[in-house]
């Protein structure tokens, strides 16, 4: 699925002569981007106690899961359907400014 979501910006950094870094690294941006804004958006619909839990969690990959699961709950979408929602809004406004 985000191959598929990718792939207009894959097409032009390719018409634009970009090496398989550049490409690799601005996935990596959109990707990113899109991450922490979902993150901003959970973290924002957090009670005390939800933020409590999670920063009581014991590493990091637990503190992620506990996010991801806490967000799904309270807005009944799970994390991945999300965070494509956002991706394909980044690729959007990515290939907007390039035009």
């Amino acid at each position: 699925m985000k191959d598929q979501l990718f792939q207009p910006v894959l097409t032009f950094l390719k018409q634009q002569g970009a090496t398989e870094d550049e490409i690799a690294n601005t996935i990596a941006d959109i990707t990113q981007g899109a991450t922490m804004l979902l993150y901003k958006e959970a973290l924002e619909t957090f009670s005390d106690e939800d933020m409590q839990q999670i920063e009581n969690a014991p590493d990091d990959e637990l503190a992620n899961k506990l996010i991801a699961e806490r967000y799904a709950q309270k807005v009944g979408v799970p994390p991945e359907e999300l965070l494509t929602v956002f991706l394909k809004d980044f690729v959007k406004n990515f290939l907007e400014e390039k035009n």
